[in-house]
């Protein structure tokens, strides 16, 4: 197989230049005294650690993703690096995106292994761990999770704002941290139900829901499914809702139940079941002013 190969042309060059202006740094130019010295001769070193995510490689991030189409966008962006270049393609898929952000103060993390990594420390990253100190923002369509606390993002995403839920009170009376809780309602409930936001779950899930459904909706086979603790649940599935959140509605929405009682398992009395993220292209929470803005697929 014959490899072509393509040098960039002075045009080519001067066209990212114009384009990386404003994007990329200008970084500035330190003389070495310890290497002028070794080389015998005059070394100057070009400050580009101090580059956005701290190497030269978000030029060339940058400049060939702002050349792709809106379709090939869409289609997502793959680096084979863990390093500078996957730092840098992570951070230019953001800022040419529709979620681009003046003045990057953001730290942008790849999460699409990290399931199968460790679920516990991925359901810590986008609950109630990091939301007192981080605004957040999830896109499922490009695997980024992105942190940020300048609220730089919190001016360019937007979007109706679905408030959380406020935390309900300790033993001691103190406040309890904050979660990511809102309040939904669904077509076949007869009340509106608290839903926690999960992203170390693929599926919805309701617990108990003879309090707030009627009990004939539940579907008659069941499946064996496992928890947080490991142990296999019989469980089954609901016919599919409607979820309305604020002024956003979902159509058909699946959630899933248990098929009994488990005896000895309480119900938690902080909301009603959980609410996959992965049924978003995007989610936006704001910690400061405890709200969420959801994009559908």
């Amino acid at each position: 197989m014959a490899a072509t190969e393509t040098a960039p042309t002075l045009p080519d060059i001067e066209a990212a230049r114009a384009l990386l202006d404003g994007v990329a740094r200008v970084t500035p130019v330190y003389r070495s005294e310890t290497l002028s010295r070794l080389a015998g001769r005059e070394v100057q070193l070009k400050a580009e650690n101090l580059q956005r995510t701290g190497s030269f490689k978000v030029r060339g991030a940058y400049n060939r993703i702002s050349a792709l189409t809106a379709e090939q966008r869409a289609a997502g962006v793959v680096a084979a690096s863990a390093g500078n270049h996957g730092q840098a393609v992570a951070w230019a898929a953001l800022e040419v995106g529709s979620h681009a952000v003046a003045n990057q103060k953001v730290l942008v993390f790849d999460f699409q292994n990290s399931h199968s990594v460790d679920l516990h420390l991925f359901r810590g990253v986008l609950g109630e761990d990091f939301l007192g100190e981080f605004d957040m923002l999830i896109d499922n369509a490009h695997n980024l999770l992105c942190l940020d606390d300048s609220s730089a993002m919190a001016a360019d995403v937007k979007g109706p704002h679905i408030a959380l839920m406020a935390p309900a009170r300790t033993t001691d009376g103190m406040p309890a941290l904050r979660s990511l809780i809102i309040a939904a309602r669904l077509s076949d409930g007869t009340r509106p139900v608290r839903l926690k936001l999960d992203s170390g779950t693929n599926v919805s899930f309701l617990f108990y829901t003879a309090r707030y459904m009627p009990l004939e909706l539940l579907a008659s086979t069941s499946l064996l499914g496992g928890g947080s603790d490991r142990a296999q649940r019989p469980v089954s599935t609901m016919p599919l809702q409607d979820l309305q959140i604020g002024s956003l509605e979902l159509p058909r929405v699946s959630f899933f139940t248990y098929a009994d009682s488990p005896k000895g398992l309480s119900r938690t009395s902080a909301y009603d079941g959980l609410l996959t993220l992965g049924i978003f292209r995007r989610v936006f929470i704001c910690h400061a002013h405890h709200f969420a803005v959801f994009e559908p697929w």
